[in-house]
């Protein structure tokens, strides 16, 4: 007997990966009548992969009150596998561009607070590994929004705590981490990342992702220089070179934050999802 196993993708806006897989098991079952087919869900760390992981591997929804990139109250999916121990997030569930209407988009305003409130829902209940896509953000703020919510202060020059979204990037001075949730030490994150724009400069976060996310050329200029500043502050917070960091301009400098102030790994999605689906063994089995 024929053993196939079918493993796709969905098929944005179209078709979700249960429903492309269930095309393809019509047409080898016509052909192939007495054939035997596995359907496994998969996805590249973008849209879906909450979904592909959680069904693949049998894990659960859980639901959130978090704040969406403008600050209001929303309620954002996560799956929890691997027994509880494991998070699977998508960073777009809190802090998303169809999240907000086309008018309020502006990323000097928009936070990544809720996904720090997502990742921190998740520490309560006692996960310590993230798998994290980090795809489709409304924002640019580098991060600051999600650490803020884990703790972490950004200080300006005379010590005043920000808050606020990219808006803030250009008055750090300093990072304070002695309020940041000490379960913090016992976490591991991995974070999809398919795309190896620096932090700033003519290729980095501003300059190639912050006109989609509302900004003018007046706003990508600012958020660029404030970046710049982000990086020194995080350089003598900690000797992290941010800036020379593949990646770190991602989803608007949250890859950055995420490598050097959380100690993340970034992996290319497909990468991250295959490995933590074991599909290797999904395949020889």
């Amino acid at each position: 007997m024929k053993r196939i196993t079918i493993a796709v993708d969905s098929f944005k806006g179209s078709l979700s990966s249960r429903e492309v897989a269930d095309a393809f098991e019509a047409g080898f079952r016509e052909r192939i009548p007495t054939c035997q087919v596995r359907k496994v869900s998969i996805a590249d760390g973008g849209e879906g992969t909450v979904d592909a992981l959680v069904e693949t591997l049998n894990g659960d929804y859980v639901e959130a009150r978090v704040s969406d990139p403008l600050g209001r109250e929303i309620v954002a999916r996560y799956g929890v596998i691997d027994g509880g121990h494991t998070a699977v997030m998508e960073m777009s569930a809190a802090s998303g561009l169809p999240l907000i209407a086309p008018e309020e988009r502006n990323p000097l305003l928009t936070s990544t607070f809720g996904t720090g409130e997502m990742i921190a829902h998740a520490i309560e209940r006692g996960c310590r590994k993230f798998l994290v896509g980090i795809g489709g953000s409304a924002t640019n703020d580098g991060g600051t929004g999600m650490l803020r919510a884990l703790g972490f202060r950004f200080l300006d020059s005379e010590g005043a705590e920000l808050v606020g979204g990219g808006e803030i990037l250009e008055r750090i001075a300093t990072i304070d981490s002695s309020s940041a949730r000490k379960e913090l030490s016992e976490c591991e994150f991995i974070v999809a990342c398919d795309v190896t724009n620096p932090l700033y400069g003519p290729e980095g976060a501003a300059y190639v992702f912050a006109p989609q996310k509302g900004a003018d050329a007046a706003m990508v200029e600012r958020l660029d220089q404030g970046l710049r500043t982000y990086a020194r502050a995080i350089k003598r917070f900690n000797g992290v070179q941010v800036d020379r960091i593949a990646g770190a301009g991602a989803a608007g400098g949250l890859g950055g934050g995420f490598k050097a102030l959380l100690g993340a790994r970034l992996e290319r999605g497909i990468d991250m999802v295959l490995s933590a689906m074991q599909f290797d063994k999904i395949i020889a089995g």
